[in-house]
């Protein structure tokens, strides 16, 4: 088994496997961690038991439950993320392929490997049953002084300024995904993370779960479109600064820019007329 780096503050320690008793009956648990010590793997079998008190459940999409705590006796806040099948598809489909943690912890890896910044994992936990994979769950570290790309851009309070860098920041950032052949699997704005201070502005990435090497013109477009979905705190001018970043740095000529953009206009129209959001 392939075994995990976290890139930030463990980079030296490989991730190692330990097989627990699950609290369900013909079940195992394979939890796969960076994290050493008996209370950390016990901590872990509570989490999954839904014993470990002191957690807090967060906005999430509808196909995964999150939480976000810290250990008793710790002070870091931890994410704690559950996957869920989508449905019984989905379950066939995993004897074919890696559990969603391990596909998120995957795409960590992915984006991390060009400098890209996301949260830091801590560790794996699958629930097995025959060897299958019936559930998983991905806790890592909390981000700390950021908030969502979303709510960043309604900000009343942000300068002119610091928007316009945000916005160029952001498309140079984006660009450098698909200069490296990469996209993300759902990039909208809540999926991003942002830091704006005095040293800078930073983003980090969430939901990587599908994100992976695949150099196409319409994953990309995919991509573009996910953002352009974004309409509370930006405005036409907010968009071409964005868009002409993008291009700059992804080296696009007049032609390729014109012809991206035709296809992330339709495409954003017509996921907004979907929605009841334009006529």
């Amino acid at each position: 088994m392939e075994s995990y780096r976290d890139a930030d503050k463990m980079a030296v320690n490989l991730w190692r496997e330990t097989r627990a008793a699950s609290g369900r009956f013909g079940c195992s648990l394979r939890i796969h961690t960076c994290r050493e010590g008996e209370s950390w793997l016990n901590a872990m079998q509570s989490y999954w038991n839904d014993k470990l008190p002191g957690l807090t459940r967060v906005n999430s999409s509808p196909i995964a439950v999150v939480f976000k705590g810290n250990l008793p006796g710790d002070t870091q806040i931890l994410y704690f993320k559950r996957f869920l099948m989508r449905d019984w598809f989905d379950v066939v489909k995993h004897v074919f392929r890696r559990s969603r943690a391990e596909r998120e912890v995957n795409g960590i890896k992915l984006a991390r490997s060009i400098g890209i910044k996301t949260p830091s994992p801590l560790c794996v936990i699958e629930e097995r049953f025959l060897s299958q994979a019936i559930g998983s769950a991905l806790i890592s570290c909390a981000v700390l002084n950021v908030e969502s790309l979303a709510e960043c851009l309604k900000d009343a309070s942000l300068t002119f300024s610091v928007k316009k860098e945000l916005l160029e920041s952001l498309g140079r950032e984006v660009a450098r995904w698909h200069n490296a052949g990469l996209c993300h699997g759902d990039m909208r704005s809540g999926n991003v993370l942002c830091r704006c201070d005095e040293a800078g502005i930073d983003f980090y990435w969430l939901d990587n779960e599908r994100s992976r090497k695949v150099k196409s013109v319409k994953e990309q477009a995919r991509n573009l479109m996910q953002l352009n979905m974004t309409r509370d705190g930006v405005n036409l001018t907010d968009r071409m600064r964005f868009w002409r970043a993008y291009v700059a740095a992804a080296g696009y000529d007049r032609e390729q820019a014109d012809k991206m953009l035709e296809i992330v206009i339709e495409w954003t129209r017509k996921r907004w007329q979907g929605r009841g959001w334009c006529q």
